[in-house]
């Protein structure tokens, strides 16, 4: 029996992803932090692991994949929705719901006008046993762009 303090399920394999932005003059946001860390455990970090695995699989393939980010206002508090995309944003193949950015981002993002978009861009993603992460940075139109 193995009595290392480091178990299988904390071991995580990390991938990193090649240029998946969407087409456009992006700058990244200046909101701090511009690259944030969402995660999943238990019964959701499959849902997670599909989407980076798939996403993977995509880069390795030279096809479209990416996370799009969706503005809520719900109750008078805001957030925005990260969604997992695979295949092209117009006609995405395959969509997995990964949660929401943190209430304190969102808040900051919400002084953004709501004309002008927000995107994002999956940098690299960790999958282990029981947890799967994804790190994205976030990205809106470059001011040139917006005038």
């Amino acid at each position: 029996m193995n009595h290392s303090p480091r178990q299988p399920s904390d071991v995580m394999r990390w991938i990193e992803y090649p240029t998946n932005r969407s087409p456009g003059d992006w700058v990244t946001w200046k909101v701090h932090p511009a690259c944030l860390e969402l995660s999943s455990t238990g019964r959701g970090s499959a849902q997670y692991g599909d989407f980076v695995l798939a996403a993977e699989r995509a880069a390795l393939h030279g096809l479209p994949f990416g996370v799009e980010l969706e503005r809520r206002h719900c109750a008078g508090d805001h957030a925005i929705r990260v969604v997992g995309r695979i295949g092209p944003p117009q006609k995405p193949r395959h969509m997995v719901d990964l949660g929401f950015l943190p209430p304190r981002i969102a808040a900051q993002l919400a002084k953004v006008p709501v004309d002008v978009p927000l995107s994002a861009e999956l940098k690299r993603a960790g999958l282990g046993d029981r947890q799967a992460t994804i790190m994205i940075l976030g990205l809106m139109p470059s001011q040139k762009s917006r005038t």
